[in-house]
């Protein structure tokens, strides 16, 4: 009786969390790698610059800057084939990971799998192969694409999570989209091969360099891909981390647009780009992200407050006339986010049909 009550008693402790610790392991090598980065690339521009020529200046916002002037070989063939192999090791490990943890109950788990950290070995191992490729050869993918791939790709993962969390926040203000069921399980279950797309893909379009926009937003990537290795784990489902990640993409798309606004000639220009981001990005924590984070209304609307203040006082110095700023990244995001709820919701009830209508033409014929 003793030692069964024992068992008893210890079968219903909570099994330890070991998950967060991935986390923690994963930031402070996010943050060590950015600064490695950032004193690998001293120099690196004038070296490539003097064996290539010197860099092109900036022609605006469809220019994409970290480039080499000319198309070489090494440099495009290296990036390709690193990010093709970079890509399919990584879907082949996810594939992987879902036959074997997305039959097991439950699901989410605080213990880490040896495939969790088969992926994030992997990630690491790619990320020091493109350090020594931009050292070696600079050009990453964006040579031969063009750079709205990059920035697209990124703000499409973007409308995904406004839609994953919908049912825990809400999709503006605190009020719910009524996504139906099988329209969510399409978005759960295939958001990840597309997220883990986006990432890789942007990850090789740029190559290491050491510049302020360049190391906020590696730094943001390496943060991205650890929570791109972590499906299945709690650390993947955390409110404070999701918003997070959210919310770091305000800082680095504002320290770009500083950059190309005031720290390089960014050719004819049709005025500043950073309010853009700046109150973009904010406004979409105002309105959605803080509700993840908060259920107290007078947070909400302090932070409110807050944010009408500080537009007041920077359009007043920067003119009314870029009041399009304040709308432009929110109104491109919830516009977005609905017409891929549209397409989610549509795909499943297409599909029911042509079941339905597959069974009547088999009838005649049987």
């Amino acid at each position: 009786m003793v030692r069964s009550d024992s068992a008893t008693e210890t079968s219903s402790i909570p099994e330890p969390r070991t998950d967060t610790r991935i986390l923690w392991i994963g930031i402070a090598f996010s943050l060590g790698f950015t600064i490695l980065l950032w004193f690998a690339s001293i120099g690196l521009e004038a070296r490539m610059a003097s064996i290539y020529g010197p860099f092109i200046p900036d022609q605006g916002a469809t220019w994409y800057f970290w480039q080499l002037p000319v198309a070489a070989l090494w440099p495009i063939l290296t990036s390709w084939v690193f990010y093709f192999t970079h890509q399919i090791t990584i879907w082949t490990l996810t594939v992987k990971a879902m036959r074997k943890l997305g039959n097991n109950k439950p699901q989410w788990t605080g213990k880490p799998d040896k495939i969790h950290y088969a992926i994030l070995g992997t990630n690491i191992g790619f990320v020091t192969l493109h350090l020594v490729q931009t050292q070696i050869w600079y050009d990453g993918l964006a040579k031969t694409v063009p750079i709205w791939t990059s920035q697209f790709s990124v703000i499409l993962m973007l409308l995904l999570i406004l839609l994953m969390e919908n049912p825990r926040r809400g999709f503006f203000w605190g009020k719910k989209l009524p996504i139906g069921k099988d329209a969510m399980n399409g978005i759960y279950k295939w958001h990840g091969y597309y997220i883990l797309w986006a990432l890789i893909y942007t990850f090789w379009f740029h190559p290491m360099d050491g510049s302020i926009a360049m190391f906020f937003g590696f730094m943001y990537m390496f943060l991205l891909l650890i929570q791109g290795s972590s499906f299945f784990l709690k650390i993947h489902l955390g409110r404070k981390w999701i918003v997070f990640l959210e919310a770091f993409v305000w800082l680095h798309g504002t320290v770009v647009a500083i950059e190309s606004d005031y720290l390089r000639d960014s050719g004819p220009s049709t005025g500043l780009s950073w309010p853009i981001f700046f109150f973009g990005f904010m406004g979409m924590f105002i309105f959605t992200q803080q509700f993840g984070l908060t259920k107290k209304k007078t947070i909400h609307f302090t932070l409110l407050g807050v944010y009408i203040a500080v537009a007041i006082i920077i359009f007043s110095i920067i003119g009314w006339n870029r009041w399009f700023a304040l709308i432009s990244i929110p109104m491109a995001e919830y516009l977005g986010a609905l017409a891929g709820w549209g397409l989610f919701a549509l795909v499943p009830r297409l599909k029911k049909r042509s079941k339905v209508e597959a069974v009547a033409l088999a009838i005649p014929t049987a």
